[in-house]
This record gives C-alpha cells, structure tokens and sequence, in this order.
C-alpha cells in the first residue's frame, strides 16, 4: 500500500492480504464486475454508512434530553426551594414520553440504513428535517443527512443489486466516514460539558 492509500480513509483495499474469492453461485467475470462497481461506490456507501451513526448519535441525544426534560423540573425545585404544580410534571412527562419515542423511531431508521432497506432513505430525510430544528446540532446532522440521503447514488447504494453486490465482495470495508464519527464525538463531548454547565 502505497502512502498515498494509507492517508486516504476513501482508499480501498481488499482485506485479505491478496486476490478476493468469488462467491460461489458468482462466475468470476461477476465477481470481476462486481469488484469494480463496489469499488466505484464504495465512498458513497461509506458516507451512507455514516448516516446510520448520525442517526443513533441523533437518537441518543433525545435520549438524553427526555432524561434531562423529567430531572430539570425536579433539580429547579431544590435548587429555588420551589413548588412543583401537576401541570408542570404532566407537561414534562408529555415531553418525555414524545422523545422516547422519537428516540425509538431513530433507532430503528438508522438500523434500516445501516441494512441499506430502501424506505429507510425517506425517513431518514424525515429525521432529518425535523432534527434541523434542534439547532446547533440537530441542524448541522440534518443537512448531513439531507445531502447524503439525497444525492443520486444513494437509491443503488441502497438497492437489492447492490445487496447482492456487497454479499459478493465482502472483503472491501464500508466503516463509517471517519471524520464524521470524530465530528459526532466532539458534539458529544460539548453536549455533555454545556449539560454540566447548565446544572451546576
């Protein structure tokens, strides 16, 4: 590998340390074609791939904000010496619920893309829009989203042809983007010291 390849995360290389195998219902002019279309598309389905992480970061984070929507009224009740009323808790509770279940929905969407099911393409563009209002994080991952989700190549990406391509040359790496998972990491970080922040 040349150092070229080896700086490059798109670069692709065959993970047995040689010449692929062809599956055994492919002949080996298949395998040949299918080799070249994976690696044609193989940076698009990494960033494909990086969308299913987008999502479960986008689920955890609900995740958390359902947690922190049920603790804040409590934590506001110490620290002022307040009173909470049925209203307020009811109204949290409501909250709470909604994001459970917005973080189910997340979750589910983003094991669909990960499985490259073709619908899961239309609710994550969904996901997206609505997380775009959950600025600034929810914004910068729903433009992510929309823009992956809604280039050209993502319909094959997410095909049953390219299914069969796939099951046909596993030796190539579809990993996640990586400076997407080190961008999610740093929003998750920040999440949680302005949560710190906000609470103490």
């Amino acid at each position: 590998m040349s150092q070229a390849e080896f700086l490059n995360p798109f670069s692709v290389t065959p993970t047995s340390a040689g010449q692929s195998v062809p599956a055994p219902d492919v002949s080996a002019s298949e395998q040949s074609d299918f080799e070249s279309i994976r690696r044609q598309y193989l940076k698009h389905e990494r960033a494909v791939n990086s969308v299913s992480s987008v999502l479960f970061f986008s689920a955890l984070l609900s995740l958390f904000a359902s947690i922190l929507v049920v603790a804040l009224p409590f934590l506001y009740m110490l620290y002022e010496n307040a009173r909470l009323t049925g209203s307020m808790i009811a109204v949290c509770l409501v909250l709470s619920v909604s994001l459970i279940g917005l973080v189910i929905l997340q979750a589910l969407v983003a094991m669909s893309v990960r499985r490259s099911f073709s619908n899961a393409r239309y609710a994550a563009i969904f996901l997206a829009i609505l997380g775009m209002f959950a600025f600034p994080f929810g914004t910068i991952c729903g433009i992510y989203v929309l823009v992956i989700m809604g280039a050209k190549d993502t319909p094959f990406v997410m095909s049953e042809e390219y299914k069969k391509i796939k099951r046909a040359t596993p030796q190539y790496d579809a990993a996640p983007i990586s400076w997407v998972m080190v961008t999610l990491i740093g929003f998750a970080i920040i999440a949680t010291l302005a949560t710190l922040l906000m609470i103490g």
